[in-house]
Parts: structure tokens; sequence; C-alpha cells
């Protein structure tokens, strides 16, 4: 049986910017991004949110990529991979199926 798995993004909005976007589709992810602490301009921020499906994004102002990855890490709970595309970051999450 193959596994399917949630997608996770992150990136950098411009380049110069302090401003980075995550992009989910995994529900856990979202409420992880949405508890993020910090100052009124470094709170998450929803810039989008899908109609017929769950998908959501999220734009933060954080100072350093550093910190930036550390916080996907965190809240994908997954290794982080880098795609080949300008500084875009990918983790995929589990779907967890419940059985009664």
């Amino acid at each position: 049986m193959e596994k399917s798995y949630y997608r996770n993004y992150m990136w950098k909005v411009y380049p110069g910017s302090d401003y980075y976007r995550f992009q989910t589709e995994d529900p856990k992810v979202a409420e992880k991004i949405r508890r993020v602490k910090g100052k009124e301009k470094s709170l998450p921020k929803l810039v989008s949110d899908a109609i017929n499906a769950y998908h959501k994004i999220y734009e933060i102002r954080i100072s350093s990529p550093k910190i930036a990855l550390n916080m996907f890490k965190r809240v994908s709970s997954r290794k982080i991979e880098k795609t080949g595309e300008r500084g875009l970051y990918c983790s995929k999450t589990p779907h967890i199926l419940h059985t009664k």
C-alpha cells in the first residue's frame, strides 16, 4: 500500500525582505503555525485560503533564514528538503488514518 502525504512549503516572499510564506495542506501544521507567538508584526497572517480544498498560506515576518528554517522544521516535524527552485523548501507529513 502506497503512503499518501500532505505537502508543506516555505519560501521568502521576495529577495531582501523579512517575510516568509508557509503553505500547507495539513490541518495539524496549519494549527501549529497559527499558534506561533511573537511581536505584533511577526504574528502569522493568513494570506490565502482555498474554498474546495484544505490549502492555506500564512505570511510571517522572520529576521533570518536560519530562524525561518528552524520554525518550518518545528511546525512540520519532518525533514526539510530544498527544491531546485529559488529558495523553496518542502516537507511531507503523512496522512494519518484512524480506525475504530
